[in-house]
This record gives structure tokens, sequence and C-alpha cells, in this order.
């Protein structure tokens, strides 16, 4: 996909870079890729035209995703006493 072509949800690009400024490094790299993936074929170079990342950062993400971030320390988000459950 060129910069010229126009995509269904083209005017959520903006706010899709901004959430993406408020993350650290790895959280701009693990969200691109889950974009990416639901894109599909293609998704990738998509999202890098879109966030202006880099495609390996963005593979580098989805693999980092298919090898489960359950171990990730939820107080990086601030998540610590949050519960699933309520």
């Amino acid at each position: 996909m060129s910069k010229a072509e126009y995509h269904p949800e083209q005017q959520i690009y903006p706010t899709m870079n901004l959430f993406l400024s408020w993350l650290d490094e790895q959280q701009r790299r693990w969200y691109a890729a889950l974009e990416a993936q639901k894109l599909g074929h293609g998704g990738r170079k998509q999202m890098s035209i879109i966030t202006d990342m880099n495609v390996n950062i963005l593979r580098k993400g989805q693999r980092e995703m298919e090898a489960d971030l359950s171990n990730r320390p939820l107080t990086v988000c601030g998540l610590a006493g949050w519960s699933q459950t309520g």
C-alpha cells in the first residue's frame, strides 16, 4: 500500500500514532504487531507505513507476541492491583 492509497480506517491513523507515542518501545512494538496481525497478509508493511516503524521491528513484535507475553510484569503499566475478576 502506498501512502497515496486510501484505506477505510485511514481516519484513525493519527489517533493510533498518538496512542503509540504514549507507549514505551516494547509496548509500541507489540501494539503495532497486533494491529499488523489483524490486517492479515501485508499487515506488517501497512503498519510500517502507518507508524513509520521498520518491518523488522514489527516482525520482532510478532515473534514476541507468539512467545506469550504472560510473563511480563503488569506493574510496567501500573496495573499491579488490577484483577480480572472485577
